[in-house]
């Protein structure tokens, strides 16, 4: 199943870039402004993995097509974006620990109230955190654009989460054994 989804995917981020403007050589040559490359990452053995980057690069290209950025709003614009991922990639890690601690708390019989509590607490100061720092890390994010291309954003992140989900359901029912509901 992870292999299908996989090559969806991966279809999908290829089908994106065949769609990008063909540009003549002389236009291909020219470098790229530096605070629109992809931070660089570490090299690794390409695998099943690769789909969470594909869908990346493939909101990257869509991102710059739709909200036709300006060579000062694009350096602007995805620093802040690559610092945003960078924060909900660290908080979503941090969340993802503490819930499986709750969780193991709660099935414990003879898990202390105080401890349990705490750790609730925790998980709580953990969200609204989160959640302050994405309102500031959108504010940067919008710093420096249009309101038509800050209302283009919305729209643009609400359309494509909908169609990672919706394509994700189409995959899960694609796969879904012959007799279950």
């Amino acid at each position: 199943m992870k292999t299908k989804i996989v090559v969806i995917l991966t279809f999908i981020a290829g089908f994106a870039v065949a769609q990008q403007d063909v540009t003549t050589p002389e236009n291909r040559a020219r470098p790229v402004h530096p605070q629109l490359q992809r931070p660089a990452k570490p090299e690794v053995v390409p695998g099943p993995g690769d789909f969470r980057e594909n869908i990346e690069d493939l909101k990257i290209a869509k991102l710059k097509r739709v909200l036709e950025l300006t060579p000062e709003q694009a350096g602007k614009f995805f620093t802040a974006y690559y610092e945003l991922e960078d924060v909900m990639k660290s908080y979503g890690l941090k969340r993802n620990k503490l819930s499986e601690e709750l969780n193991s708390l709660s099935a414990a019989k003879d898990a202390d109230e105080n401890a349990m509590r705490q750790k609730l607490e925790e998980f709580e100061n953990l969200e609204t955190e989160l959640h302050q720092k994405n309102i500031e890390y959108r504010k940067k994010l919008q710093d420096g654009l249009t309101v038509k291309q800050r209302i283009k954003l919305i729209s643009f992140e609400r359309q494509f989460n909908k169609y990672l989900t919706d394509m994700a359901k189409g995959v899960r029912e694609k796969n879904k054994p012959e007799g279950k509901q």
